[in-house]
């Protein structure tokens, strides 16, 4: 009988023993994929950061095509595309008339207000660009625009 008792113990602590290894082994493998996985979560977060980016690019790229097409448009009904002049100088969605307006308004321009960028309107982008330190090549981006659009207030 105590033979028999130490063979049930044995017994116990064998089968035990190999359910805890077993238990162990099971929590090294959840312990591992989980790892896994967060790795790969961390890729795909990368990857959608990455596709925001150039979502945005993409979305800021639209918009200054469509910026452009309304300034064309804008210059086809008035009939100033037809020199090119005028697109040539307007990179922001604004008519000639408002740009002699602002130049004539801070004192740049002192001719009729035409709605033709000639050459009295394009000098007088110049000055008004070397006067606000920006790059004076007569052209109206959006830095002379911001500072051109304070006189028509």
């Amino acid at each position: 009988m105590i033979v028999r008792i130490g063979m049930v113990s044995l017994l116990a602590f064998v089968v035990s023993g190999c359910t805890t290894t077993n238990y162990q082994s099971s929590i090294n493998f959840l312990q591992m994929r989980l790892g896994q996985l967060e790795s790969q979560l961390l890729e795909k977060d990368r990857e959608i950061q990455e596709l925001k980016t150039q979502m945005a690019q993409v979305v800021r790229s639209t918009q200054k095509t469509e910026q452009r097409k309304k300034v064309g448009e804008e210059q086809q009904k008035s009939g100033r595309a037809k020199s090119g002049k005028d697109s040539d100088v307007l990179r922001v969605a604004v008519s000639a008339e408002k740009v002699q307006e602002a130049l004539k308004k801070a004192g740049f321009y002192d001719g009729d207000i035409d709605g033709k960028i000639g050459a009295n309107t394009q000098k007088a982008i110049v000055e008004l660009q070397k006067s606000n330190g920006l790059k004076a090549d007569g052209i109206i981006g959006q830095k002379t625009w911001e500072i051109m659009e304070q006189y028509l207030e």
